[in-house]
This record gives C-alpha cells, sequence and structure tokens, in this order.
C-alpha cells in the first residue's frame, strides 16, 4: 500500500506564504516544538526560576564574559548583572549572587580584555571602569567617554552616546587607548566620525579585521510607526595598532545599511562568520559585503509587532531593543507579539540552516512582561532577565533551558507542530494514519488529520506502554475519501516530552494517475 512520509522537520516556521509555495518539511504554524537527534521533532525544555533574588531596580541588564583572572575552563564562563550601582556575578550551578559596588555605572556595554572587564559609568563624566575580578578602578587618563565600549587591534575603543557639560558637538568622537595599554589614553587617539549629522554613536563591533561604527538613535519614543525610523549611518575603520595613533587608519562609509530601519545595539552579533542584526523590520545578516533578510520567513509576524521605545512607559514593553544571544550556535531572540502592552512574549530561535522555531511563553513571561536581555550562566544555562512594564517592580531571572518539560514548575508546555496541507492531485483512499515516535512514561499524544479542509480529526495516542523510551509506531484508522491531507501532533500535559520520527498515511490511489503534488493554497489561519 502507497505511504506518505514526513520524516524531515527541520525547515521550521514559515508564515508569509501560501502553501503550495513551502517546502515539505517546513510548517505554516507551530509552537514550542523543534528538532534534535536527526531531525526528530520535540517539545522545547522547559523554564524556571534560575535565581531567588529578585532585583527592584529600572536599569537591570545582563552580559556573559570568562571571570576576569580564571582559567578558560567552561565552569568559569560567569553571567553578571547590572542593577542600579551594583554589579552580581552569579555563582558556577547556584542561585545566590555576589555584589560588588563602586557608584553609579552603566547597564550598557561591557569586553573582555587580558583578564579585566571593561565598562562605562553614569555621571557627567562617562568614565572608563576596569575591573579585575575584585577592585573596580576608574581610568582617568584623558578621559576615555563612551558608552559603547569594543577591542580593536589591541586597544581599547569608546564612543559617546551623551553629551556631558562643556562637550556639545562631540556626539560622534571615537577615541581610543594605547595598543596594548587601556589605561593610558593618549590626547591625540581619536578622531571625529561625520560630526554635525545629529546622529550618536551607539554600537562599535569588531568584525573581520576592522572595526564597524553605527551611528544613529537609542531611543525614539515620539515614533510608533517602523518605516519612520532613521536609518543607521554605519562605517568601518581599519589600520594597524602602530599606525592609529598617527593618524594612519581609514573611515569608510557602509552604503548598503541605508535600507534598514532602526538597529537595536546589542543584538549585533557575530554568528555563523557573519555579523547578525535586528532592526525594526527583521534580523538581517552582513558577510562584509552583502546582507540577507534571515526573517522573510515570519516576516509577517515582524510587521505585526510594535517596535516603538519609550524610556519609563509601557510602550518599552513592546520594543525590541536589546534582547538577543548566541546560545549553543543559535541565534535566540525576542518579540512582543501585539502593539499592546498584553502582548505575548515569543522567543525566536534561528538555526545556520536557516530554520525558524517559535517559543511562546506561559505566564509570567507574557502580559505586561518582558525579556530585557539574556545571559549564560557559569553552569551553561541560558538564562533570561524578566522586566515588568514598570520597569520598577522586581525583575526576575529565569533559567530558559531547563530539562524539565514544564514551565515554572507548575505550567504544561502547549506544544504542536502542524504539516504543510498535501495534494495528491486526484482522489484517493485514505486508509490509515501513522506516527512514529518515542514512547514515555506517561501521557497522551494528540494526532490530527485533515482531509480535503473538512475539519481535524483527533486520534489519542497512549505514549504510555512496556515499551517506553524505544521507537515505536502507531496506526490510526482514516477511511475517509480525498484529495489532500494535512496532519497536526500536540501534547499540553506537563512532565511529558515526545520525539516524532514520522508522520504519514497508507491510502489506495482510485486512478492510476494519482501522485503527491505541492499543496495547494489554503487559509493557513484555520490551522491555529
Amino acid at each position: 500500500m502507497p505511504r506518505l512520509q514526513i520524516n524531515d522537520f527541520s525547515g521550521g516556521l514559515r508564515t508569509d506564504r501560501a502553501q503550495n509555495l513551502i517546502e515539505d518539511n517546513e510548517s505554516p504554524i507551530h509552537q514550542n516544538v523543534w528538532t534534535v537527534n536527526s531531525n526528530a521533532l520535540t517539545k522545547r525544555n522547559g523554564i524556571d526560576l534560575g535565581f531567588t533574588t529578585g532585583f527592584a531596580t529600572s536599569s537591570n541588564d545582563s552580559f556573559s564574559f570568562q571571570r576576569p583572572g580564571s582559567s578558560g575552563s567552561a565552569a568559569n564562563i560567569r553571567g553578571y548583572i547590572f542593577n542600579g550601582s551594583t554589579l552580581y556575578e552569579t555563582n558556577v550551578g547556584v542561585t545566590s549572587t555576589t555584589s560588588y559596588t563602586n557608584g553609579s555605572r552603566t547597564h550598557g556595554f561591557v569586553v573582555s580584555y587580558n583578564n579585566n572587564l571593561y565598562f562605562s559609568q553614569i555621571n557627567t563624566d562617562e568614565g572608563l571602569i576596569q575591573w579585575d575580578g575584585t577592585t573596580f578602578t576608574e581610568l582617568t587618563d584623558n578621559r576615555p567617554h563612551g558608552k559603547m565600549v569594543e577591542v580593536y587591534k589591541d586597544s581599547i575603543f569608546t564612543g559617546r552616546l551623551t553629551v556631558p557639560a562643556g562637550t556639545v558637538g562631540l556626539l560622534s568622537r571615537l577615541k581610543w587607548s594605547s595598543t596594548g595599554d587601556p589605561t593610558i589614553w593618549p590626547t591625540n587617539n581619536f578622531t571625529d566620525i561625520s560630526p554635525g549629522d545629529g546622529l550618536i554613536i551607539n554600537l562599535l563591533k569588531t568584525y573581520r579585521e576592522s572595526l564597524y561604527i553605527f551611528k544613529g538613535t537609542w531611543e525614539d519614543g515620539a515614533v510608533t510607526a517602523p518605516g519612520k525610523y532613521k536609518s543607521p549611518s554605519v562605517y568601518r575603520l581599519t589600520g594597524e595598532p602602530s599606525g592609529l595613533q598617527k593618524g594612519a587608519y581609514e573611515i569608510i562609509p557602509i552604503d548598503i545599511f541605508s535600507s534598514f530601519g532602526l538597529v537595536y545595539p546589542k543584538t549585533v552579533l557575530t554568528w555563523n562568520n557573519n555579523l547578525i542584526m535586528f532592526t525594526n523590520n527583521g534580523i538581517y545578516s552582513y558577510d562584509g559585503n552583502s546582507v540577507e533578510n534571515l526573517t522573510d520567513k515570519i516576516q509577517t509576524t515582524i510587521d505585526s509587532c510594535n517596535f516603538r521605545y519609550t524610556a519609563g512607559t509601557t510602550a518599552q514593553a513592546n520594543a525590541n531593543w536589546g534582547q538577543a544571544i548566541v546560545y549553543r550556535d543559535k541565534y535566540w531572540t525576542s518579540l512582543v507579539e501585539n502593539t499592546s502592552a498584553s502582548g505575548v512574549n515569543t522567543i525566536y530561535v534561528l538555526e545556520k540552516n536557516g530554520s525558524i522555531w517559535r517559543f511562546k511563553m506561559t505566564d509570567p513571561l507574557q502580559s505586561s512582561n518582558h525579556i530585557s536581555s539574556f545571559f549564560i550562566g557559569g553552569n551553561g544555562n541560558l538564562y533570561g532577565v524578566l522586566s515588568t512594564v514598570s520597569l520598577t517592580d522586581t525583575q526576575q531571572i529565569f533559567r530558559l533551558n531547563s530539562t524539565s518539560s514544564v514551565d515554572f514548575n507548575t505550567s504544561a508546555i502547549n506544544a504542536s507542530y502542524t504539516t504543510k496541507e498535501f495534494d495528491f492531485k486526484s482522489p484517493v483512499h485514505f486508509k490509515y494514519a501513522y506516527v512514529d515516535f518515542r514512547g514515555q512514561p506517561n501521557g497522551i499524544l494528540n494526532v490530527e488529520f485533515n482531509v480535503d479542509q473538512h475539519g481535524w480529526v483527533q486520534r489519542q495516542v497512549d505514549m504510555h506502554s512496556s515499551y517506553s523510551d524505544i521507537k515505536r509506531s502507531q496506526r490510526l484508522l482514516i477511511g475517509n475519501m480525498g484529495r489532500s491531507i494535512q496532519f497536526r501532533v500536540s501534547n499540553n500535559q506537563a512532565y511529558v516530552n515526545f520525539e516524532i520520527y514520522e508522520i504519514g498515511c497508507e491510502y489506495m490511489p482510485m486512478h492510476d494517475s494519482s501522485e503527491i503534488t505541492q499543496a495547494r493554497a489554503i487559509d493557513s489561519t484555520s490551522n491555529s
């Protein structure tokens, strides 16, 4: 008996095309699933409270670095959390933190160089701070101003963000330390990047032997429409350390970024040998010559989001202004899929093969909350800093990739995956649906089929059996004639996971000319 076999789910989500135009391994709608173990479909891992301590502040941020002075062991990669005037260092494998205080410091950009961390502090002088793991030292030599901090060619570079008193017009100033010594900042180690354009340096990024300088706006509370954001001005600085102090460097404008909207600075990361950046109209990849939109598959979702950023107001909960991280060789970012403060917080995970996986958050990672930043803890887990709308209430740190199959120890993960509709070109008799899966100690797997879009018919598979944890197959009666068929698998029970290896059906052709073709276009919203 002929069979339709669907055993590759690696294409991920595709929402911008009709089903007759998507690949067989792509899905028009899914949530809380992705592929593991040679493209087997499974639930995402759970989310739990990562730290028992909450952080009541309006200036919370986080990052991951190897602890200064430590060995290269993975156990020495620590997560750090800025909390007002306090820097918290997460200990390895535990929920407590150690705090270090030294005046008022920014929640912005940080770099690691020569077993020290460097970041700027918020005051009228914006002095650069050096932390050796124990002691904070303010670098006062020639005042290395700037919030943007980056290492390039063995020097620390800073770029201006705000305008301290008496320095009007220096929004475009780029400064750098002596080669190999971030404590010395010669007076002639500076250059002004396109001064007078009204933009500020809001990102410095080293990429492929050059320093990329992004100029734009850090916040734009008056604008709500994505198309009205100013495009960034981007420049590339090249030069050798021996020539920087002598002015032997070149600054080249990069024109291809002019088609972008607002670039969210802390989403610009190096991944897959490219620069990846989140803008208000998609996630883009830059290879040094050209750009590519990595999120065209979910462009309709991005178009529906509100990208307004207004500091200290409810609008901030809707912004996508700085939450992205590369974790386990995947690019993770967060979206609020609504234009109101009650939008659903969703994490999108990009794979190197181009697939996109959508993780919808259950309470409290939805409604008026949003993920303000990510970091990787010393135990190798991924954490998200949860902020409230007002940003003044207690903020919590959640582990986003726990081994549990529930959220917050109580809420079941509601996972589902819908295939495209497969068109057989002429009527066939659908005999059986089947699913190959790995068993579980308990729980029900819902398997549904939809013949000719006449409605979903659900069958339930008891995953408990004496062959638990061994791959097995379950055959389910269909018994309908039709031309097309579509499948969906789902589970919304706590403490239950699944691995799906193949979904398909057995059928009898009504005519010898029957053959499977691309799916015909349907309204995919009917599958939600």
